[in-house]
């Protein structure tokens, strides 16, 4: 020791304890910023959102915006292009702008307005008229059918010819009234003909169909059933009418000749009438009471270019059309054909 000092050994700085189980207080984060930003971008994209939504232009349908000032031809084709959009895009509720409300179809169900098809293209014709209300257009439809459920089925194309039916209803404007294919007019299960039956073609006047095997012409008279007359047959009239009017116009003439026609009474009594199709030509199917003869028939007229077709049944021996002469005379008629 020098001076009396006494000397410290070296020994760590001894440091306060520590006790494991007391709360650390740390500073906490400012979070505000963060959390306020958050909300001004959510703000921002509902804002944004709204916006574009309130301010995107909804494209009218061409069925409820018609313009009456352009040609009728003009507002029934973009009737029939507006439904045949609507249909591929299976739009129900702006399909239904375009059709009355006596609409009719053999292509779309009554409880599902979609089949099970996708409309892939369409072609539209020319509309013709039927009368001043009324017109008719054809259209080419190529259809993808689903045929064997949406996943993993078959997928193959189909082309459809289809007819609309578009009349102007009490305000002027042209909704579709009926939507077919063509001869649809034959009930179903009709369209399949047996291979047995014969062909009966007339180049001289354009026209062509089938018949059964058992059947003969009648002396030639475009009068087709058994020999011996026992059952009901097919008889095809053709006239010429070089008026140009059209087959509703020219029923309507003949109507008014036939009230005299019988001993000064009426020859005919008119019992239905509808719209048929005969070779994709626009044609008229009537129930028919023919006074003179005694009985009751179907006739259906049909005209192209300057001749009117009357196709219609004759009654056997007993005087009596059954409902099977009835499927045999439409069957027949799926199988007419004009040639020129």
């Amino acid at each position: 020791m020098e001076n009396g000092t006494v000397p410290i050994p070296n020994t760590p700085p001894v440091s306060p304890e520590i006790n494991s189980n007391a709360s650390v207080n740390f500073p906490k984060p400012n979070r505000t910023p963060v959390f306020v930003g958050g909300a001004v971008l959510g703000l921002v994209l509902v804002a944004g959102a709204w916006f574009f939504i309130s301010t995107k232009k909804e494209v009218p349908n061409p069925c409820l915006t018609q313009d009456l000032s352009k040609s009728a031809e003009d507002n029934i084709t973009n009737v029939v292009r507006s439904f045949e959009e609507y249909q591929s895009v299976k739009d129900g509720k702006a399909l239904s702008a375009c059709k009355s409300v006596s609409f009719t179809s053999d292509l779309m169900s009554q409880s599902d307005p979609f089949p099970f098809y996708g409309i892939t293209t369409y072609l539209v014709g020319n509309p013709v008229p039927i009368s001043a209300q009324e017109f008719s257009v054809n259209v080419n439809e190529r259809r993808m059918l689903y045929s064997g459920g949406v996943s993993g089925g078959t997928y193959p194309e189909q082309d459809v010819d289809a007819t609309f039916i578009v009349e102007k209803d009490a305000n002027g404007r042209w909704l579709i009234i009926s939507y077919n294919k063509r001869n649809s007019n034959a009930p179903i299960g009709t369209s399949t003909v047996p291979e047995d039956w014969k062909t009966y073609r007339n180049d001289k006047n354009g026209f062509e169909f089938k018949y059964p095997w058992e059947w003969v012409n009648r002396d030639n008279s475009l009068q087709f059933g058994t020999p011996n007359y026992s059952s009901a047959a097919f008889r095809v009239i053709f006239s010429e009418d070089p008026t140009g009017q059209l087959i509703q116009d020219w029923l309507k003439s003949s109507d008014e000749f036939n009230q005299t026609a019988y001993e000064g009474q009426s020859s005919k009594m008119v019992l239905s009438s509808k719209r048929a199709l005969i070779d994709g030509k626009q044609a008229v199917e009537r129930q028919e009471t023919w006074n003179a003869a005694g009985f009751s028939t179907v006739v259906t007229y049909v005209k192209v270019g300057a001749v009117v077709y009357q196709f219609s049944i004759l009654p056997g021996k007993e005087n009596i059309i059954s409902e099977s002469d009835k499927q045999k005379y439409y069957k027949i008629l799926s199988t007419f054909k004009f040639t020129k």
